[in-house]
C-alpha cells in the first residue's frame, strides 16, 4: 500500500506525493488529489420583479461555465439579497429552485418557481459537482 507522509500544518495549495507518485493537494481543508474533479462554485440572482404590492411567479438566470457537463449535479442554496434579507424568505414563499438546460462546456438555466407568488431578486450560490 502507497504511503505518504503529510506535513503537520499544511497551507492551502501544498502538494504531498505518496510513494507511488500520485499527487494530492491541500484545498485549506482536506487533502484532494490532483487527478480529480473539483466543484465549481458562483453566484446567480433570479429576478422576479415586480414590487412588494405586485408579485410573480417564475425567474430564471443563465449561468455560463465552461466547467458543465451534461451529467453535473448542481447543488442550490438560496442567499440573502437587498430585498430579501434572510434566507428564510425563500422557504416563507415556497421558492423552488431547479437547475435545467445543461449544455456540456457551455453552462446552465436555474429556474425559479413561486406557487403563490414573490418579487424582487432572490440570490442563490450553486455548486458544480461532476
Amino acid at each position: 500500500m502507497p504511503s505518504i507522509d503529510y506535513p503537520s500544518s499544511p497551507t492551502a495549495g501544498q502538494t504531498a506525493t505518496y510513494s507511488n507518485g500520485n499527487v494530492v493537494i491541500w484545498d485549506g481543508s482536506a487533502w484532494r488529489s490532483t487527478t480529480a474533479t473539483l466543484p465549481t462554485y458562483g453566484t446567480a440572482s433570479l429576478d422576479f420583479g415586480f414590487t412588494a404590492s405586485q408579485e410573480g411567479d417564475i425567474a430564471t438566470a443563465s449561468v455560463l461555465s465552461t466547467y458543465t457537463k451534461s451529467k453535473s449535479i448542481i447543488v442550490i442554496n438560496s442567499l440573502t439579497s437587498s430585498n430579501h434579507l434572510t434566507v428564510e424568505d425563500s422557504l416563507i414563499e415556497d421558492v423552488k429552485f431547479e437547475v435545467s438546460d445543461k449544455t456540456e462546456g457551455v453552462g446552465f438555466t436555474i429556474y425559479a418557481y413561486a406557487p403563490q407568488g414573490t418579487w424582487g431578486i432572490y440570490n442563490v450560490e450553486y455548486k458544480i459537482i461532476n
